[in-house]
């Protein structure tokens, strides 16, 4: 069993703008293949993975969008849940976070095509420990770059695996994407 769990804060920038979007929430994940995104603020959201399905639930606008999990793989998020080698999709090299003091694992895509190639980059700074997450951040193949910070993690302790099952609320739209 390997698990995760935490806080997150989350900033993102869209290439050129310089508006940074910060939202906050928490995370679980259950590997492989079980995942949790819960965005608390400014708007509540969920991104969850059940194994066998993807769910995007957007309470304000009443909307859950299903695909299936397979499709996670798009997700810079997908070394947390996924089962197979990072090292398949993506080249990698370290460099050291003077901010944190700690080491960063930079990951780039090794091919153009699939689900890698959508990034430029994904650096993934390590606690000095090597026991957690401190940040990750995200640039996009069209320089857009979210930057996630981690709090509180936690790391190989139990989640409760009905954490991963979602049912959309009655009077929902359900979208097939």
């Amino acid at each position: 069993m390997i698990t995760l769990q935490g806080r997150f804060t989350q900033r993102s920038e869209v290439a050129g703008s310089g508006d940074l979007q910060e939202s906050r929430g928490q995370f679980a994940a259950f590997k492989p293949g079980k995942f949790r995104w819960d965005y608390e603020s400014p708007t509540p959201q969920m991104i969850l993975s059940d194994g066998a399905t993807l769910w995007f639930y957007e309470q304000e606008l009443e909307q859950v969008t299903r695909v299936p999990a397979e499709r996670m793989d798009q997700s810079p998020a997908t070394f947390l849940v996924n089962g197979g080698r990072i090292v398949d999709q993506f080249g990698w090299r370290v460099r050291h976070s003077d901010a944190w003091n700690a080491d960063t694992v930079v990951l780039m895509p090794k091919s153009q095509e699939g689900a890698a190639a959508q990034y430029q980059e994904i650096a993934i700074t390590l606690a000095p420990n090597k026991d957690a997450i401190l940040n990750l951040e995200v640039t996009d193949n069209l320089g857009n770059r979210s930057y996630i910070f981690f709090q509180d993690m936690q790391r190989n302790e139990p989640i409760d695996k009905q954490k991963f099952q979602f049912t959309p609320p009655k009077g929902v739209d359900v979208i097939d994407g």
